[in-house]
């Protein structure tokens, strides 16, 4: 980033559209440097800032995609503290559309809070995880749907389950586990699926790169020191609600993609697990 010493702290938005991406991402970027050492604190220092910051805007918001890897000259430490610019992906589903990004995410007393994510039908779907009550206008949309068409939904589980029965009563794509409910309309704790969870840090992929969303989620959790979560608390992360999900080890719903003939099948096949289900949008 080109003079950051002269950019004001906080957070500026950059004037581009948000537009959601694939669920599978496939950037097109090299990777960061010299990967650290995961099992001590990295004090300030900008790769351990970077994955920590990365990995908690993607749990907190399910409904948006964040850049992984990030390059490693993208950040950097002055006297106010690291900075980085964020790369992150929402709106409307579309293989091929751009990243929006923020800059100046800078490491100081309050200037990690004010992320301005918009909501989209997305996020509308994603507050009723855990609810008596979904978006009926989105769930009554599957019964009129194409067969063929692909579409990405939300899957609303009748009582939370482990990911492993999870994926007994769904051998679809699974995109991103729900970990926890939407207390107050708030989004729920989440686990996406990348094919390049190496980068994501914290040991994620020990035991190879198709290891459980929930484990990865956990290694995660359990490698934060307690500077990390001082920094998470200030996007919204509590450390209490973190180690409460990952110690509950439950799936409240899910986000996948399919055919509404797929979609339609789950819910009529298994209606003991499956409450509903809400299609977002078709994929393109």
């Amino acid at each position: 980033m080109k003079n950051m010493n002269a950019r004001k702290a906080g957070l500026v938005v950059a004037a581009v559209a948000m537009v959601f991406g694939s669920l599978i991402l496939l950037p097109s970027f090299t990777g960061p440097s010299e990967r650290p050492s995961e099992t001590q604190s990295q004090g300030i220092g900008c790769d351990r800032f970077r994955r920590v910051l990365l990995n908690g805007l993607a749990v907190a918001n399910p409904d948006y995609r964040v850049k992984f890897p990030w390059p490693g000259d993208d950040c950097a430490v002055d006297a106010d503290g690291a900075m980085l610019e964020v790369g992150i992906r929402g709106g409307e589903l579309n293989n091929s559309s751009p990243w929006s990004k923020w800059v100046d995410y800078r490491r100081s007393t309050d200037d990690l809070l004010s992320m301005g994510l918009a909501d989209w039908r997305l996020t509308a779907a994603l507050r009723s995880i855990g609810a008596s009550d979904v978006p009926h206008a989105m769930t009554l949309r599957l019964a009129s749907l194409p067969s063929d068409k692909a579409y990405i939904a939300v899957v609303y589980l009748k009582k939370p389950m482990a990911e492993e029965q999870v994926r007994e009563t769904w051998n679809g794509w699974v995109d991103t586990v729900l970990l926890s409910p939407s207390v107050a309309g708030k989004k729920p704790l989440s686990w996406d699926h990348t094919l390049l969870c190496v980068e994501r840090g914290f040991d994620i992929c020990a035991g190879g790169v198709r290891r459980p969303l929930l484990e990865q989620f956990r290694a995660w959790v359990a490698g934060l020191s307690a500077e990390d979560f001082d920094d998470l608390a200030k996007i919204g992360l509590h450390a209490e609600d973190l180690r409460r999900a990952s110690t509950d080890g439950k799936v409240y719903g899910f986000v996948t993609r399919d055919t509404a003939a797929s979609l339609r099948h789950l819910l009529s096949s298994k209606k003991r697990f499956v409450r509903a289900i809400a299609v977002v949008d078709e994929v393109r």
